[in-house]
Parts: structure tokens; C-alpha cells; sequence
């Protein structure tokens, strides 16, 4: 457990973040992923809002949520969706992760669509965006991402990116995987993942690990990996999460 290199919090991974996320166990019959209600920071105002908050989603190593079976369903609307401040009116729910492309509903992470959760006489044609409709009916409704009824969404995680079988949000909160940058995505799985290259030559070699050593404890901008302002140890652990050839 590398508790030291990997202190987080998720108000430095987005100010859009509104609550700790909370896992479905699969010990409880769940899929070991993470959910939490978020919110659009003020003043946002997007082309299109399902868009936006898809890719916040993304940038923090999530995705919008798919509620694929009424158990997920369920167990979003008890859990995710009580973070978030109800906000009553006109199509006011949060954004879920299923979009209508080519005339068919999709989850935008390629699970089959077996599962629905729509309101009554829903979907009636209003848009190819999905949310709940409202927070007093949490069914599903369909809407268009360019008219602002909703700035709330729900975010899932769900990624793997080492193929150990365990979700990585959850070694990040509990410090198995390194997350330096607080993206909410290991730092050996950014794809941007080699500012430790110091020397700049491709590679995160020992020529990189010896100017670090070599800085320690200064406040020098070249070897202070994670820009806290001074070489330690956190500078130390991305180091040697990013050894090796840089990604292309």
C-alpha cells in the first residue's frame, strides 16, 4: 500500500464533485463499481450539457452512469442520487450514460441495452440524451442535451485499466494504485503520464531518477514532478509509476 504516494481527495480531482462515491459491492450482489451525484459548477453553461457532463465524466476517469439491470437502477437512485440537491421543475433529474444514435438507445459504454427504466409514456421524442426525469420520478426520460433542464448527473466508475479485477477507483481511495495528479485515474494508466521524462529524452530512466535524488527537498521547478513546489517523495512514486518508454 503506497499511502504515502497516493493521498487524495476528490475536491481537487473536480469542483464538480459533490460527494465521496459509494461502491456496489459485489459481495452484496453488485458489480464493485463506484457512483456519486454530481453537479455542474455555476456558470456553466454549455452547447450542450449532456456532452459536458459526459466529458467531465471522462476526465476524471468515469463515465455518465448505465443502469443496466433494475438492481444498478436501484441502487443508484438510493445511494447516488440522494447526494445531490433536489432541484424541482421541468425535466430537472440527473443525466444517466444512454444516448439514441442511428435510431437505437446505446449505453455510451457498448453494454447491451436489455434494460429500461422508462416513465410512462417515455421515450417521446424530446431528444437522444437520457436522465431521470425528475427528482420525486426517478424514471427515465429522454431529452435535448441543448436545453439546459438539468446541470446534475451521475458519474460511474468502472475501469480496470491494470486487469487485476478490482475497479480502480477503489485501490486509488484505499492507496494500492498511485494517483499524484488527483484525476481519479492510476498514474501508471494516464495516457499523459511522463512528466517524470526530466531529461526529456523519451524514456523514464535512472538518468531521471538521479536529477530527483539529486534535488531533494529544493523547490526547482524541473525535478518537482507533481508541481507541489518542492522534490519529496510523491515526486519520488510518479517517477517510478512512469518508468520506462514514455507513451507515444
Amino acid at each position: 500500500m503506497h499511502t504515502a504516494c497516493s493521498a487524495i481527495t476528490l475536491a481537487a480531482a473536480s469542483v464538480a464533485c459533490a460527494q465521496v462515491p459509494v461502491q456496489w459491492p459485489v459481495a452484496s450482489g453488485g458489480n464493485g463499481h463506484w457512483y456519486a451525484g454530481m453537479q455542474l459548477p455555476g456558470g456553466v453553461t454549455p452547447t450542450n450539457w449532456w456532452d459536458e457532463a459526459r466529458d467531465r465524466c471522462e476526465a476524471i476517469g468515469g463515465h455518465l452512469a448505465t443502469p443496466t439491470s433494475s438492481a444498478e437502477n436501484a441502487f443508484i437512485i438510493a445511494n447516488a442520487v440522494p447526494q445531490l440537491t433536489p432541484v424541482s421543475g421541468f425535466g430537472r433529474g440527473p443525466m444517466l450514460g444512454g444516448r439514441k444514435e442511428d435510431g437505437a438507445w446505446r449505453w455510451i459504454t457498448g453494454e447491451p441495452w436489455d434494460y429500461t427504466g422508462w416513465c410512462g409514456p417515455e421515450p417521446t421524442g424530446d431528444g437522444i440524451n437520457l436522465q431521470y426525469w425528475a427528482f420525486n420520478a426517478l424514471c427515465w426520460n429522454d431529452f435535448p442535451g441543448t436545453v439546459a433542464y438539468t446541470n446534475t448527473y451521475i458519474i460511474e466508475w468502472s475501469a480496470d485499466c491494470n486487469n487485476d479485477g478490482i475497479v480502480d477507483l477503489g485501490q486509488i481511495l484505499d492507496g494500492t494504485l498511485m494517483d499524484a495528479d488527483g484525476d481519479l485515474i492510476p498514474d501508471e494508466c494516464s495516457a499523459h503520464a511522463c512528466n517524470a521524462d526530466i531529461t526529456r529524452d523519451g524514456v523514464v530512466d535512472g538518468r531521471d531518477l538521479g536529477l530527483v535524488l539529486s534535488q531533494w527537498g529544493d523547490q526547482v521547478n524541473g525535478t518537482d514532478v507533481d508541481g507541489s513546489g518542492i522534490v519529496t517523495v510523491e515526486d519520488l512514486c510518479m517517477l517510478l509509476a512512469q518508468w520506462g518508454p514514455c507513451d507515444p
